[in-house]
């Protein structure tokens, strides 16, 4: 990879974890899988702007989701990343 998409990627991503609300649905997932009623409860973010915020962090490959049943729980796609965070 050369160095300049090397730039681009890295400031993408930080770019994707600069924000206020999203570094909030990052730490809550920290310790593992939450459903948006839990993100909701524990950031106190309103539903349609954590929406918007969990499709960009899913979009960047930042959380994952798994369905069960009625519930659709998101959780951190990689553990390094709450490292760099």
């Amino acid at each position: 990879m050369k160095k300049n998409n090397f730039y681009v990627l890295h400031a993408d991503v930080c770019k994707t974890l600069s924000n206020p609300r999203r570094q909030a649905v990052i730490d809550s997932l920290r310790h593992g899988s939450l459903t948006v009623n839990d993100l909701i409860e524990k950031t106190g973010i309103p539903q349609a702007n954590l929406s918007q915020h969990l499709a960009i962090l899913r979009t960047k490959g930042v959380v994952r989701t798994k369905k069960e049943g009625n519930h659709v729980y998101y959780s951190m796609s990689n553990p390094k990343i709450l490292e760099a965070y």
